[in-house]
């Protein structure tokens, strides 16, 4: 495929490239058409709860045929179940076992039937059964009136000694398959000389991992390995020596503790680590927020009306969110599922964001964070990706809590890409915010992106002072929000990325409250309230209110400590929820927003 970056021959085809080519010019689809499944990484409990929630929320589709699916052992050790997820399952609570059925009857009901490669980690204390592998992929689906009949082409399901009946059963017409022993030579000969491999016609290659437990079991696989192929290779013609391989590893375990993956770091803003001091409370700026808040998330849903607000990140989390799940795209080199793993950060950052804003609809973009040929923990060439399908779905708002080191100007042709991509989202009237890097008072911001970009706001985390940080006090930002020493559930987090995450919903509930305005503006003038929110949606105009939403800073120029609350209002009697008083609350809000105190 032609790279039209490098302008060359792309000698690695990701995803995206194979979906732009499948979906020419259908990059605005916000419900991604997926040809890959994977779901590593997953940091909750895969039972039958957690794959309703895929089903009701994630807005996956998939294709007939699938790349790959690529699921992780189901139980991961020390992992608990959502206490948000269980309150969404009609109180389903216990666990139930085999819970990959469902994911199966899933894939089948959305209409796929042909599974290239299927790869499984069941290697746990609590692997599926043989009759429930059987049913995932050859049993019958509830929702459909034939059974599921899957065609796999590559059998990589990983349960230490597991039937081969099983596998002729679920993938009869596999030509490539895996099976993973404990070392048990009763098991290989029952392999070698039973009906289950014999019977699969299509079988090309076998591949047999052993992981003797004790070297007793080792010597004795080692001492029936060649008649192992040899009877094999008789019970199946078609396969020659050279197609076997026997793999013998020295005494591995085979139950291994498959736990989620450490949290992602995405830019240079690290994720929470718990604070070695104890310290008060650090700002009441969120609860000084609560009844303006309330007042207009009445309004906005009496009226269907949300800001879509897309969050550049290295994922969210599904159970995190109830009720108004997020959306989201993975641009991840795996493909691996927006919502699968721990996606701490980003999750914070779209839990901050509906702190302010609670309806907001959020719109998640994965980045790639399995690159290693840059300094960064993510590719510059999934920034590109993210933001240019944030743009095609029409968000609002872009929260980029994240920073990376530039390079020399045409150096790296994504970063100009990525700079391109920046001012296109500014002409489209997109808000876009960046945090500072954090990289101490000697750091340039010039030296970082998107943060040096002037189509972008940048935001910088302020004290429970509301003073710049020590680490960016010669850095400029715009605007100062809450950020250091927040409290992120039991933990005491910092940072300029949950500022800049704080930022965003801000940004967001200023649009929602004009757009309220404009149904609720009785004989105002239509045309004014247009120019209103025009002048709104654009960096200028969010610029100058946050401005007006930071009494006492009005006069400063960079680092502005925003206090909504004292525009807003802090009392009940400020928020009228009559017809009237609506009305006229919202069109004081309005109003301050360009007259500030």
């Amino acid at each position: 495929m032609w790279d039209a970056i490098e302008r060359k021959i792309a000698t690695k085809v990701t995803p995206e490239d194979k979906s732009s080519y499948l979906y020419y010019e259908k990059e605005e689809i916000e419900d991604v058409i997926k040809f890959r499944f994977n779901l590593e990484g997953a940091s909750f409990i895969i039972d039958r709860s957690y794959i309703k929630k895929i089903e009701k929320y994630s807005r996956l589709k998939f294709e007939t045929a699938l790349e790959f699916v690529r699921l992780p052992y189901w139980k991961p050790a020390h992992a608990t179940r959502s206490d948000k997820l269980l309150k969404d399952t009609s109180g389903e609570q216990d666990i139930e076992p085999d819970p990959y059925i469902h994911l199966f009857r899933y894939m089948w009901n959305q209409g796929t039937t042909k599974i290239f490669s299927l790869e499984v980690t069941d290697d746990g204390p609590e692997p599926h059964t043989n009759a429930s592998i059987r049913e995932a992929l050859q049993g019958k689906a509830l929702e459909s009136p034939s059974p599921l009949k899957f065609e796999i082409e590559t059998w990589m399901w990983k349960k230490y000694d597991i039937c081969t009946e099983t596998v002729a059963s679920a993938a009869p017409t596999a030509r490539h398959v895996w099976l993973w022993s404990s070392g048990n030579t009763a098991v290989l000969r029952g392999w070698a000389c039973g009906s289950g491999l014999s019977g699969m016609k299509e079988l090309e290659n076998l591949t047999v991992v052993i992981n003797p437990k004790n070297v007793k079991d080792h010597e004795d696989c080692e001492n029936y390995l060649e008649d192992f192929k040899k009877d094999i290779i008789e019970r199946c013609p078609r396969l020659s020596l050279k197609d076997i391989n026997v793999q013998i590893y020295p005494l591995y375990p085979t139950s291994l503790e498959v736990s989620g993956e450490g949290a992602t770091k995405v830019g240079s803003n690290n994720l929470p680590q718990n604070a070695d001091k104890k310290s008060k409370k650090p700002t009441d700026w969120l609860h000084e927020l609560s009844l303006f808040k309330e007042f207009i998330v009445n309004l906005a849903r009496k009226s269907d009306l949300a800001v879509k607000v897309a969050v550049i990140d290295d994922g969210c989390r599904l159970a995190d969110f109830k009720g108004a799940e997020p959306t989201g795209n993975s641009f991840c080199a795996d493909d691996r599922a927006y919502f699968a793993g721990q996606c701490e950060h980003g999750t914070s950052m779209a839990r901050c964001i509906r702190e302010v804003c609670p309806t907001a609809s959020l719109y998640i973009a994965r980045l790639d964070v399995t690159g290693k040929e840059e300094a960064q923990p993510f590719t510059v060439k999934s920034c590109c990706k993210a933001l240019r399908w944030a743009i095609a779905v029409g968000v609002d708002v872009i929260c980029m809590s994240w920073t990376f080191a530039t390079k020399e100007l045409g150096e790296d042709a994504y970063e100009a890409e990525f700079r391109q991509l920046i001012t296109e989202a500014d002409k489209q009237n997109i808000i876009l915010f960046a945090s500072l890097p954090d990289k101490g008072p000697t750091s340039l911001v010039s030296d970082f992106a998107p943060v040096s970009f002037k189509e972008v706001i940048k935001i910088g985390s302020a004290t429970v002072y509301g003073e710049v940080i020590p680490d960016n006090r010669f850095a400029g930002a715009d605007f100062l929000l809450p950020g250091e020493d927040s409290q992120e559930g039991k933990e005491t987090v910092k940072g300029s990325s949950y500022a800049t995450a704080y930022a965003s919903g801000l940004a967001a509930v200023v649009l929602l409250t004009i757009r309220l305005y404009k149904i609720h503006h009785g004989s105002s003038d239509p045309d004014e309230i247009k120019k209103i929110e025009d002048t709104a949606r654009t960096r200028k105009g969010m610029e100058e209110i946050f401005k007006r939403l930071s009494p006492g800073d009005l006069k400063k120029e960079k680092n502005v400590y925003v206090r909504p609350y004292l525009i807003f209002g802090q009392k009940a009697e400020n928020f009228d929820i009559s017809d009237e008083g609506k009305q006229k609350t919202l069109k004081r809000i309005v109003n301050d927003f360009f007259h500030g105190k």
